[in-house]
């Protein structure tokens, strides 16, 4: 199967962690911008806002030719952060059917029920996600999520 893994990170968490996952899978990999260069304050205000980014995705990425996707996303001020939300508004229509969503964060809560929140967005519900926090991206971790990946095949 041919899979892109997708990603926007402001800190370089989650593009080490979408990265680790695209050796495990093979996957090309792409960038999500928004254009702006971001503080941790920016980052929250955009999330508590709504405010609606431009995005740009590079390399400019053909998604009808790829069987799944993988989105890294950060969660900010407790949610995936709206740069993820907006680009799956966007761009749902042309995704695949299969969709895994993998969030990096800070906190220590359990923020299952808003990723899956991110199903609204899509055409069919996501195939699975993995949210882990910071300190416990592993390779392992991420391996294991490869494993699962590969195993809904």
């Amino acid at each position: 199967m041919k899979t892109l893994c997708l990603y926007y990170s402001r800190t370089g968490t989650t593009r080490d962690a979408v990265q680790e996952l695209a050796h495990w899978l093979d996957a090309d990999v792409a960038i999500l911008s928004d254009r702006v260069t971001r503080s941790y304050m920016s980052a929250c205000l955009a999330q508590l806002t709504g405010r609606l980014p431009q995005l740009k995705v590079r390399p400019r990425v053909d998604f009808a030719s790829y069987d799944r996707i993988v989105i890294g996303l950060p969660i900010w001020a407790e949610s995936p952060c709206v740069i993820g939300k907006v680009f799956l508004a966007k761009y749902a229509r042309y995704l695949p059917k299969e969709l895994y969503i993998l969030t990096t964060q800070q906190g220590t809560r359990d923020y299952g029920k808003k990723i899956l929140k991110l199903n609204k967005y899509l055409k069919v519900p996501m195939s699975g996600y993995l949210s882990v926090r910071e300190g416990e991206i592993t390779e392992a971790v991420i391996k294991r999520f490869a494993a699962e990946i590969m195993a809904d095949r």
